[in-house]
């Protein structure tokens, strides 16, 4: 049997969720891994995402309606930046 499941998260919380308590059998917890093999994966890998010609990753942000679009912006921008940091040199 396989289930997909798609969570919002980011890598180091999906690291963290396969090795989450799914359930209790008497005094030991079940983790989720201990009864599913947990991948991180696309949900399509029949397409592919270019920008300027170049292939690119897309990411989709959804402003909830009591959020500031402005606000969500300069946040998303200054998340990237840290991420940046983060990637190696193109």
């Amino acid at each position: 049997m396989q289930v997909n499941l798609t969570a919002n998260t980011d890598c180091a919380a999906w690291t963290n969720s396969k090795n989450s308590s799914s359930s209790k059998h008497g005094d030991q917890l079940v983790r989720l891994s201990d009864v599913a093999d947990v991948v991180l994966g696309a949900e399509d890998y029949d397409s592919e995402v270019r920008f300027g010609g170049e292939r690119a990753v897309f990411m989709g942000v959804w402003v909830l309606p009591n959020a500031n679009s402005l606000d969500v912006i300069k946040r998303v921008r200054a998340e990237m930046d840290a991420i940046k940091k983060t990637c190696p040199p193109a």
